[in-house]
This record gives structure tokens, sequence and C-alpha cells, in this order.
């Protein structure tokens, strides 16, 4: 059975931010849910996409909103340098039932925003940006059904193989023609 869950958010302009509304509650299990326990309350937040994150992250505001508890501590590493962080349990509810229960995120500043999405959410699905007509389409499916190869749909390309070590004096992979050490080996 199929349990995918995907949505798709069109830009009018070429994207240089992915932003959306995300619900954020409390962390709770679907065995939780099971035995009764009522769903803690999901206060709609903006987020913002970032693929340079390695784990997501909260505000101060929606720690606050939930009344949510640290589980731990960690360390945030920012443009500013290692800062010490607590973490916290929440459930993560994207559009179209994309969600994400019991996910750990530290908490941090985060200027105008109250949630981060980093590669721990990104790397359990399927994560797509396309800019045609100079219109930005960003899509995203969890879990992953298929490998998306945008290689075998374009009759003209042909996939690079790059061999784990190249002689400075070998072709170099990238096609150019030209020996590794004059062209992508400098």
């Amino acid at each position: 059975m199929n349990n995918s869950r995907a949505f798709t958010i069109k830009f009018d302009t070429l994207a240089d931010s992915l932003y959306l509304e995300c619900g954020v509650s409390e962390a709770i299990s679907a065995e939780e849910l099971q035995k009764g326990k009522e769903h803690p309350k999901v206060l709609k937040y903006k987020a913002l996409w970032d693929t340079g994150a390695t784990k997501s992250s909260i505000s101060q505001r929606v720690v606050n909103d939930l009344g949510l508890i640290p589980v731990g501590q960690g360390i945030n590493h920012t443009a500013a340098g290692v800062v010490p962080t607590k973490m916290y349990l929440i459930n993560i509810l994207l559009p179209c039932g994309v969600g994400f229960p019991s996910l750990m995120v530290t908490s941090s500043d985060l200027g105008n925003l109250d949630v981060l999405i980093g590669m721990d959410v990104i790397c359990k699905g399927d994560f797509s940006i396309t800019n045609v007509n100079g219109k930005t389409t960003f899509s995203f499916r969890a879990p992953s059904l298929e490998t998306i190869d945008y290689i075998e749909n374009t009759p003209s390309s042909k996939p690079i193989v790059v061999p784990k070590k190249v002689g400075r004096n070998n072709l170099c992979p990238c096609g150019s023609g030209k020996k590794y050490k004059h062209c992508c080996g400098k």
C-alpha cells in the first residue's frame, strides 16, 4: 500500500528562498493517540527549507507558545560560531498531511522565522525544485517511492561517472577532452 504524501508549491517568480506554513505541536506518538490520548494543539508557523542545516530548528516563540519542555542540551553550528542550545521533541505537519512525529529539534534565534526545516526532514523524502519560464516549483514527497533521475528523462545528457581517483595525466571525467591536471584537477 502506498502511504506516501506529497505537496507542491508554485511561485509566480524565481524564488530565492522556499517558505511555507507548517503545523507544529508537542510530540505525540501514533501509539499514544491510539490509546486515546488527546492530540496536543497544533499551531501554524512560517517555515524556511534549508538544505545547509543538518537539523531542524524552532524559535523561542514556538517553545513558549506550545509550552515545550527541553529534553536535552545540544549545540548549533552557526555563522557566528558554536552556540549551546536546548533540544525539544515536536511533531511537524507539512501541507497535505506530510508529517514527522517525535522530531528532535534545537531552539535557535531564527530572526523573523519560527521554523527552519533542515536535512533531518528533507532527506526523508524526495525534494525537487524546478525553475521554468521564470517561475519556481517546489515539490516534496515522503517517503520516497522511486528514484528521480533527470538524466534518464533528458536524451542528450549522459551521466558523469567520476572514478575514485583520477590520474593527473588522464582525460578529465567531465568530458572536456583536456587532461585532468589542466581541467577540473587545477
